[in-house]
């Protein structure tokens, strides 16, 4: 990935602060910041190693990060009254110098910068032989907060200058022995010392000795007498230039090394690029590739991304879900990053593969989306395996419900079989098909078992409109239970309306099958035991009062009639029409009541 892009110190001159200061405050601070923004270093914080390892932050990065609340009135005012000092003492000559650069670094510390050694202490070396100048020359320097050291003569200088590499030398041209230019030549020769700079002080004033001087290698020339003013603004002015090459080659060396990094860092970001197991990419706003790897060039089965690049238009097209990149743009907008985005695309051959995206957004200094960078992996293999396991388990679901009460295969689904056992009190319809079993085995021609299934289907759909969720053929007999597994309001009257509407199918049925007189059915009421039974065959079976009085009534009742307990014709007696009969036989029976549904009021 490309390092981020510093930004000019100039973008944000425009930044709310330089607005509240006046004109002239503003562009002496700009001017301030620009000067010295190689050497201006924020609290950069630990979460951001690569601001860190290079040391330099520029100002404008400082004050945007702060923002435009942070600066008060007061701080405002302070900052003002700080720079308008340093204007004044900028113009005031080099004996001001301390009390300039104090200023430039409590302007520094106010915006949140700091500047290592802002007050330095330059060292200069002052070669005379006239003890008069030694002295007045090292006093007054010295009063400016420089280091002084004194030379006598040639050797002596040359000497002390490889020893203390001062950081500019004041060179008499008049000396016994060797005489200054013959210092200077010197001192030039040399490795240690060529780059000091070297001011002349001389009482000749000829346009010869001058030009001699600056052949040699000085860079500035003072004829005696002097002023003193005159000489420190000319070694203020020189230690400046001299301060900014040693800063300037700094920079160019850390420049370098950052290149050489950057270089570095290229190369090894290109292998992993390329040799990567997942697929990589970047890919521009608008869905077109800029770059990808053979890894995700032969998941999309191209030899070379030269080629896919030039066949695949935008990435939309590799989608099969149509709006799928819509998607896809939706939530990465939200968050800046997606995990885990998985869709199906079509290969270059047409085959189709499953891929999990993993991409993040890249953008510019003043936050415009450059591109999107991520990984591609092939998910095929897993997708499948669990689209696979999700069809069985859904067959499997499926299966349950066809086999069992809804409410019962859902509990297996969700917890097996071992544990469920209910009991309650509900209302059981016992159905007698023997007669019509005997005569269709007898005249369907090999069609019984569709036949039957037939009337078994509407059976069952019957039984779902009346929410009645436990029906079961057995046999000859089909059974109907409300009261497990779950609890319904009006058990009878549901399965009354059931055993109505059976009739109802049975008069439907082809002639020579259509007679209800085919039919017994039996209807109680009481307790009910229900639960899953079995092992490899697995059955919901139902026990209690209610079935086993359902199923006498049904074998004690007449051809094609419903006949009710006593309990049963009291919960329909008002919503239902029931015949009552007396029994006769026995003496026990004798004067006891039938009960016989006919139909709904």
């Amino acid at each position: 990935m490309q390092p981020a892009v510093t930004p000019s110190p100039l973008l944000y001159s425009d930044h709310d602060l330089f607005k509240r200061l006046s004109p002239a405050i503003s562009y002496h601070l700009r001017k301030l910041l620009r000067q010295n923004y190689d050497r201006l270093t924020g609290n950069v914080s630990e979460d951001r190693p690569d601001e860190k390892s290079r040391s330099v932050l520029l100002a404008s990065q400082v004050l945007a990060d702060r923002g435009h609340e942070s600066f008060s009135k007061e701080f405002v005012e302070t900052l003002e009254e700080l720079v308008t000092g340093h204007q004044k003492l900028a113009h005031q000559g080099a004996k001001y110098r301390q009390d300039l650069q104090k200023t430039e670094q409590k302007i520094f510390e106010l915006l949140g910068f700091s500047v290592p050694d802002t007050v330095t202490t330059n060292t200069i070396l002052i070669i005379d032989d006239t003890p008069e100048n030694l002295r007045l020359l090292s006093s007054a320097l010295t009063q400016q907060g420089y280091a002084v050291r004194n030379a006598i003569n040639g050797a002596l200088a040359l000497s002390r200058a490889q020893a203390i590499r001062p950081d500019l030398i004041l060179l008499d041209v008049m000396m016994p022995g060797m005489d200054g230019y013959e210092v200077c030549r010197r001192l030039k020769d040399d490795v240690q010392t060529r780059d000091i700079p070297i001011i002349f002080i001389s009482a000749l004033d000829s346009a010869i000795d001058k030009v001699k001087s600056f052949s040699v290698g000085g860079v500035d020339y003072i004829t005696k007498p002097f002023q003193i003013e005159e000489v420190l603004a000319r070694i203020e002015h020189q230690l400046r230039i001299w301060n900014l090459q040693r800063r300037l080659e700094d920079q160019n060396i850390r420049l370098e090394q950052e290149i050489q990094d950057r270089q570095k860092s290229d190369e090894r970001y290109q292998k992993l690029f390329d040799s990567a197991t997942d697929g990589l990419f970047r890919s521009s706003p608008n869905g077109h590739f800029l770059s990808a790897n053979l890894t995700l060039c032969q998941l999309l089965g191209y030899e070379s991304m030269e080629l896919m690049l030039n066949d695949i238009e935008n990435v939309a097209n590799l989608y099969i879900e149509p709006g799928r990149r819509s998607v896809f743009l939706s939530q990465i907008k939200q968050k800046e990053f997606i995990e885990d985005f998985e869709s199906q695309i079509r290969r270059r051959d047409g085959d189709l593969v499953w891929i999990s995206e993993t991409v993040r957004t890249i953008r510019g200094v003043s936050g415009e989306l450059l591109y999107y960078e991520g990984s591609v992996k092939n998910i095929t293999e897993s997708k499948n395996a669990l689209l696979d396991r999700q069809h069985r388990r859904q067959q499997m679901r499926q299966l349950l419900l066809s086999l069992f009460p809804k409410t019962i295969a859902k509990q297996m689904i969700r917890k097996g079989h071992s544990s469920i056992e209910q009991s309650g009190i509900g209302v059981a319809l016992w159905v007698d098909l023997g007669a019509l079993i005997q005569v269709w085995m007898n005249q369907s021609n090999g069609e019984f078992i569709g036949g039957i299934n037939q009337i078994l289907t509407q059976c069952e759909q019957l039984a779902e409109g009346y929410d009645i969720e436990h029906t079961r053929l057995m046999g000859q007999y089909y059974l109907a239970v409300v009261g497990v597994p779950t609890t319904k309001p009006e058990p009878a009257i549901r399965l009354a309306n059931l055993a109505l509407s059976i009739q109802q199918v049975m008069r439907q049925l082809p002639p020579g099958l259509n007679d209800p007189e085919f039919l017994r059915m039996g209807l109680h009421d009481g307790a009910l035991v229900a639960g899953v039974v079995g092992d490899r065959r697995l059955s919901y079976e139902v026990w209690g009062e209610a079935v086993n009085g359902a199923h006498q009534l049904c074998d004690s009742g007449l051809p094609g009639r419903i006949q009710l307990s006593e309990r049963v014709f009291q919960s329909l007696k008002l919503t239902h029409r029931i015949e009552e009969t007396r029994k006769t036989g026995t003496f026990e029976m004798r004067g006891r009541s039938m009960y016989w549904l006919e139909g709904r009021r």
